[in-house]
């Protein structure tokens, strides 16, 4: 009976994550491997005037393809930074409501750890604590998601050994040296998971008589796309899609080859790469070995792109993609403020 009281009263921290392509907020307090509470694309869908919110997270993201005339479509998190705090502020309320539904009258607030991107400005960082405080939350600090993504690896919790860790967010990617819980060096860059969805659309409006939609571009990248195209198995695969004629604009159906798909995408994977030389340039001897045995860790959610450990693998040095690769950032965050508490 006294536990049930005291649950009652006691308002958990939550760790958000805006980095690795949804908002995915991580509840203290929950039985393990259950924290993972909201994991949702941060997008809506409003009345072009913008008086009334049609759609928001999942939902918005499945109709935004088929939305006529006089609706938009408003991502919130660009960069993986908050790119329109009205919405997000409401949207986050809307997600701190439904945690703690049974507690709001009590007029409490969690705690919250935010996670940034690395080079992030100080203005960016405001207008995110400032968001997240309207929301109805207090106490907000904040940790870089490089960081927060090293504290979440579950195949590499040593810390103090030196490790790469290669961020794929929704529209941007980081590749930095994690050292004794700190960043040796890193670089980011402006490509992301869209980028792969895009490289396809254009393949196909450059090379063939058709085009297609970001939607079914997706489907194609997630159902035989790939970063590392291997002859004697992906010869033969294709999927066919909904498109249009180019030059009459009549629906088709278009079939997009996993060799068509590789092309596509490589542009994208090599500045990937070069990224990655970026980082290894700076490098220090006394890392090799660790990052020789421990390799390449690769989370967001660019990482479930079939095979990107593999094409990251042909500079000779070995990657993986994390189990939890969507929300490691979350997850280690959690870690993090679980350990500040």
């Amino acid at each position: 009976m006294l536990e049930k009281f005291k649950q009652l009263f006691l308002v958990e921290s939550i760790a958000v994550d805006i980095t690795s392509g949804n908002i995915i907020i991580y509840q203290q307090g929950n039985e393990k491997g259950k924290e993972i509470k909201i994991n949702e694309p941060a997008v809506v869908i409003s009345e072009e005037d913008g008086n009334k919110c049609i759609a928001k997270g999942e939902k918005a993201e499945t109709i935004k393809g088929i939305s006529p005339e006089g609706i938009q479509f408003t991502n919130l998190v660009k960069t993986g930074i908050v790119a329109h705090s009205e919405y997000f502020e409401q949207l986050m309320s809307s997600y701190i409501s439904e945690l703690y539904k049974n507690k709001r009258f009590l007029s409490f607030s969690p705690d919250v750890l935010a996670v940034v991107p690395e080079k992030t400005t100080m203005t960016n960082q405001k207008i995110l604590i400032e968001s997240i405080d309207a929301a109805g939350a207090k106490n907000i600090d904040l940790v870089t998601s490089l960081i927060a993504a090293a504290n979440g690896l579950r195949e590499h919790n040593d810390i103090t050994k030196a490790s790469i860790i290669m961020h794929i967010g929704r529209d941007y990617s980081e590749v930095g040296i994690i050292s004794l819980n700190k960043v040796h060096f890193s670089t980011s860059l402006n490509i992301g998971y869209v980028d792969f969805i895009r490289g396809i659309c254009e393949y196909i409006r450059n090379e063939t008589d058709f085009v297609v939609g970001e939607s079914n571009a997706e489907k194609a990248l997630l159902e035989i796309g790939t970063a590392f195209y291997i002859e004697a198995q992906d010869e033969n695969q294709a999927i066919e899609v909904s498109g249009m004629l180019k030059r009459t604009s009549v629906p088709h159906k278009v079939t997009i080859t996993k060799l068509e798909t590789f092309n596509a995408i490589r542009p994208t994977v090599e500045r990937l790469v070069s990224a990655l030389l970026e980082v290894l340039e700076h490098t220090k001897e006394d890392m090799a070995e660790d990052i020789h045995r421990h390799g390449i860790h690769i989370v967001g959610i660019g990482a479930k792109i079939s095979r990107i450990d593999i094409a990251i693998e042909s500079l000779g040095i070995k990657a993986r993609v994390a189990p939890n690769y969507l929300t490691a950032i979350a997850e280690g965050a959690g870690k993090i403020q679980k350990n500040r508490s």
